[in-house]
């Protein structure tokens, strides 16, 4: 390719290479997500995924495998467009690392505090989820490929809402009946 390609026409060539094999095998493939697992769940083995990782060096001109990712770690759909996407854009990589650094380094904040200040820093974290639902549904959208109007169900029952109700449930148990090492601070 001339010109870089962008992000969605990336994950459509990465996909559209995926249905084109997987139509090979089973006549047409409709349904494809980033979740699913290349081996386990479309069944691909590891001769298919070498063929398509050559078919794709041979449309986009890149190929992740060689310094960047290793095809190994490569299992799922979306891990394959990551790869490709990375070799094109390097700085997502840092913004993902920068992301799981700045997580770790939250969580030994968080660690040491009280049941209640991890509930209210949880509850903080709920709202401001809440307040960007609408960001965040345009953002799954492009990045899944999904309807607009499928993704704020998404948002609210599938991805953020049911993990922080949990954890806004445990740390409400542990605050109604804390551990007393806990609560002497000896823990």
């Amino acid at each position: 390719m001339l010109t870089a390609p962008t992000l969605a026409q990336i994950e459509s060539t990465v996909h559209g290479r995926i249905r084109a094999l997987l139509a090979e095998r089973v006549g047409e493939f409709v349904g494809l997500s980033g979740s699913e697992k290349l081996s386990a769940t479309l069944g691909l083995s590891s001769l298919d995924l070498a063929f398509l990782v050559a078919e794709l060096e041979a449309e986009l001109g890149v190929d992740p495998f060689a310094k960047l990712v290793s095809i190994t770690s490569v299992r799922s759909v979306g891990d394959l467009v990551r790869a490709y996407q990375q070799a094109f854009f390097p700085e997502l990589q840092r913004r993902e690392d920068d992301a799981i650094a700045a997580a770790v380094k939250a969580f030994s904040t968080t660690r040491r505090l009280p049941a209640f200040e991890r509930q209210r820093v949880l509850r903080r974290v709920a709202q401001a989820i809440a307040e960007r639902k609408q960001e965040f549904s345009r953002t799954l959208a492009q990045e899944d490929s999904t309807e607009l109007n499928l993704v704020p169900a998404l948002v609210e029952g599938d991805v953020f809402f049911p993990a922080l109700r949990q954890a806004l449930l445990l740390e409400d148990l542990r605050a109604a009946a804390p551990d007393p090492l806990e609560a002497l601070g000896e823990v």
